[in-house]
């Protein structure tokens, strides 16, 4: 477990013991500060923490290495097991509407994928984004390839 060493000053104690960091966290968006309450005003209905201890997570991310620190990501987070999650950046699972002609099922950055009224899935892809020297449409096509790999791995058979 990562722990940070703060001074408890403010808590009843000036102790120098270590914290965990979830609980530095908690006691800076308790704070008065302008950034916790703006992230407060921000969050509809309140925040509801909740801490998973021992957890394997997987990241799907859009560029190959680690996360900077402080780098926020958009997309969903999805348990595969008691204590597996696994993340997958800018993908959002869309429920069936019962009146849509052929539904989204993943909405994506590259594809779409789209349930028939037979039940089967099928591919889509995204509008291409405007080409240039540092994206060309080779550049699209392998963004796209990863995209259907990684939706692969979430669909059921």
């Amino acid at each position: 477990m990562a722990k940070d060493f703060i001074t408890r000053k403010g808590l009843g104690s000036d102790s120098h013991e270590p914290k965990a960091v979830g609980e530095v966290i908690a006691i800076s968006l308790e704070s008065n500060e302008p950034l916790a309450e703006a992230y407060r005003q921000r969050m509809p209905g309140g925040l509801y923490p909740h801490t998973e201890l021992c957890v394997d997570l997987k990241l799907l991310t859009r560029k190959p290495g680690g996360m900077n620190e402080g780098e926020l990501l958009g997309g969903a987070i999805r348990r595969d097991d008691d204590d597996h999650y696994t993340f997958i950046q800018n993908a959002r699972l869309q429920r069936t509407g019962k009146n849509s002609r052929n539904p989204f099922v993943y909405r994506g950055v590259r594809v779409n994928i789209h349930q028939a009224k037979d039940g089967k899935l099928y591919p889509t892809f995204n509008v291409p984004p405007r080409f240039n020297a540092n994206f060309t449409f080779k550049d699209f096509c392998y963004e796209a390839a990863d995209e259907l790999c990684i939706v692969g791995g979430l669909m059921k058979e």
